[in-house]
């Protein structure tokens, strides 16, 4: 029962959340910030470093 009642309660959680990011918002655009709109498949990741190679087997070594 009590696995219901948490459920229930991320529902309810879910809908306050949205709306608490909704006035977040409206709070940072009524600051004169602006939202940047990044397109699709753009990353914002960069390899530091060389490539990594893993080798993985099945052989055991002794």
């Amino acid at each position: 029962m009590a696995k219901r009642k948490a459920k229930r309660q991320q529902v309810l959680s879910s809908a306050n959340a949205r709306e608490t990011i909704a006035e977040d918002v409206q709070a940072f655009l009524a600051a004169g910030k602006k939202i940047q709109k990044i397109p699709a498949g753009v990353s914002g990741w960069r390899a530091q470093g060389g490539t990594r190679h893993i080798v993985i087997s099945k052989s055991k070594k002794n």
